[in-house]
C-alpha cells in the first residue's frame, strides 16, 4: 500500500499556520476539498479548520451564496391583516343535528404580528370558501395580498375572481366584491421553499 505525502512527511499537528497554508493552496487549485483529502489532511482538528478557511478564502463558491428572495409582500410594513396566507387544515368531523359530519378549517395567517384566524366550513367548493372569506374580511379587515397553495378551490376562487375582473372591465359584472375591493391572489410555485414561509412559522 502506498503512503500519501502527509504520511511520509508528517510534521507538527500544532502548527497551525503550515496546515493553513497548505490547505489554502489545495483549496485554490481545486477550488473545493473533498472528504477523501480531508481524511488525508487530519491536522485539522474536525472541521472548524476547513469552515474557518472557507470563510477567508476569496475564490469558494460557498462564501457568495445567493440570499433568499424576500416577498415585497413579507417585506413592506402595511397595515393588520394587510397580507395573508390562506390554507385548509382537515377534514375533522364535525357534531351537526345529532350526527357527525366532515368540515374542514379555513387557516388564515397574518404575518406581521404572527395573527391566526380560524373558520369552519362545510365543504371544500368555490362558492363556500367566498362565503368564508367574506366572513373573514368582515370580521378582521380587507387583505390586499392574498397568498395560498395551488389547492383546486384556491385556483378556482382566482379563476372566479379572474372573470369577475373582465366582467369589470365589460362593465357587466354581478358580483364586483373583489375587484371592488382589489384583493391580489398570488400562488405558490412548487417546489420553491422560500415563499409563503408566514404560512408555515
Amino acid at each position: 500500500m502506498a503512503l500519501n505525502y502527509f504520511q511520509r512527511a508528517p510534521f507538527n499537528a500544532e502548527d497551525y499556520k503550515l496546515a493553513t497554508f497548505i490547505l489554502l493552496q489545495l483549496h485554490q487549485q481545486e477550488k473545493s476539498i473533498s472528504d477523501r483529502e480531508m481524511a488525508n489532511l487530519k491536522f485539522l482538528k474536525g472541521q472548524d479548520g476547513l469552515i474557518r478557511l472557507r470563510s477567508q478564502c476569496l475564490l469558494s463558491p460557498t462564501r457568495y451564496r445567493r440570499s433568499p428572495i424576500i416577498q415585497n409582500s413579507e417585506s413592506e410594513p402595511l397595515k393588520f391583516w394587510g397580507n395573508i396566507g390562506l390554507d385548509y387544515l382537515g377534514p375533522t368531523l364535525m357534531k351537526k343535528d345529532g350526527g357527525l359530519e366532515k368540515a374542514w378549517i379555513m387557516l388564515v395567517t397574518c404575518p406581521f404580528p404572527r395573527a391566526v384566524h380560524l373558520d369552519v366550513r362545510g365543504s371544500l367548493d368555490t362558492t363556500t370558501f367566498i362565503n368564508g372569506f367574506r366572513r373573514f374580511v368582515a370580521r378582521r379587515g380587507k387583505p390586499r395580498w392574498v397568498l395560498s397553495d395551488n389547492a383546486t378551490g384556491f385556483k378556482a376562487a382566482s379563476a372566479c375572481i379572474a372573470a369577475a375582473w373582465q366582467e369589470t372591465l365589460n362593465h357587466t359584472q354581478k358580483d364586483p366584491y373583489f375587484t371592488e375591493h382589489e384583493i391580489y391572489w398570488k400562488f405558490i410555485p412548487e417546489l420553491a421553499p422560500f415563499f409563503g414561509r408566514h404560512m408555515r412559522d
